[in-house]
């Protein structure tokens, strides 16, 4: 019979072997949207992305997070501003 001790250990290593690298390209997805409605993604003032609202009303807009300090990542705030046809 396998230890429970081996199982978990074997975990934490898979855990920190596959989430080694950093994850600089990020995706925003958004759901329920008038289809042809324009999804901008803007990190930091600068455009990230934009994307086009599918028949089925949803849309994925692929962005990469900008290098600070020499790291990928950042905490950040979300908000929606609403145009007449524009989600930024």
């Amino acid at each position: 019979m396998t230890s429970p001790l081996r199982l978990l250990a074997l975990a934490a290593a898979m855990n920190v072997s596959l989430g080694l690298g950093t994850a600089a390209a990020q995706r925003v997805m958004v759901r329920h949207l008038p289809q042809g409605t324009v999804v901008e993604v803007v990190v930091n003032g600068t455009p990230g992305g934009n994307g086009t609202v599918d028949a089925s009303g949803d849309v994925t807009v692929p962005f990469t997070i900008p290098e600070k300090d020499g790291k990928a990542e950042m905490d950040a705030n979300v908000f929606v501003d609403v145009c007449d046809k524009t989600r930024r």
